[in-house]
């Protein structure tokens, strides 16, 4: 079996961290930038560009990330600046992959594209739980939901929404499965905003970009 982590990082994904820019539509970066404050504190499955731009709108930002080079790149960074040490917390679980409502595990990413069957799906499940639940916050103002595991991050998402009906939360590509379960299980004390692709994302992907949306409170 080869070496499980290779810590040499992608000089690509490290320009996109300190570019500190979201990889979200742009009306949802502007709607963001108008609405976070300094006093809330807030949670992003997966990081990356935002993750930076999150921490320098926020009281504390807690990453939960399941890769672990954009986990290197992030420490790297972070790691410069006092300012946002103080306000950032990392949580590491090497889940690259997405679990389907069926149960059934896809889109393996990384290290877990050649060695997902050495994993029973009793372990694999214990790395997903290891993942949404140790170190969760007791309060979450809002919420960012854009990397693995995405339909149980979305489980997690909902449970807090119910607890706190004023917070945001947000979910990148929601023009199809992900957008469906969220309209499944988000309470109805919020409203969905759609935020497409016309609207000229800051940074371009190619034609496979979707559209975000943030849930927000009903008024």
């Amino acid at each position: 079996m080869p070496p499980f982590y290779n810590i040499t990082f992608r000089d690509d994904a490290q320009e996109v961290i300190e570019r500190a820019e979201p990889w979200l539509a742009g009306g949802a970066i502007d709607y963001l930038d108008k609405n976070l404050t300094e006093d809330m504190i807030g949670v992003e499955f997966g990081g990356g560009g935002s993750t930076l731009w999150l921490c320098k709108r926020l009281k504390l930002l807690y990453t939960f990330e399941a890769d672990h080079n954009w986990s290197i790149g992030l420490l790297d960074t972070i790691s410069k600046s006092v300012e946002l040490r103080k306000k950032w917390v990392l949580h590491f679980v090497n889940c690259t992959w997405h679990v389907n409502l069926d149960g059934s595990v896809s889109e393996t990413k990384g290290f877990w594209n050649k060695h997902i069957d050495e994993l029973s799906r009793e372990e694999q499940s214990a790395m997903e739980t290891a993942f949404l639940e140790i170190g969760l916050p007791t309060k979450v103002d809002v919420a960012l939901v854009d990397g693995a595991v995405r339909y149980l991050s979305l489980d997690v998402v909902a449970k807090w929404m119910r607890e706190n009906p004023k917070m945001l939360a947000v979910v990148d590509n929601t023009e199809g499965r992900y957008g469906e379960r969220a309209n499944e299980i988000f309470p109805d004390t919020h409203e969905r905003v759609d935020f497409a692709d016309s609207q000229k994302e800051r940074i371009s992907r190619g034609a496979d970009w979707g559209q975000t949306s943030i849930w927000v409170p009903k008024s």
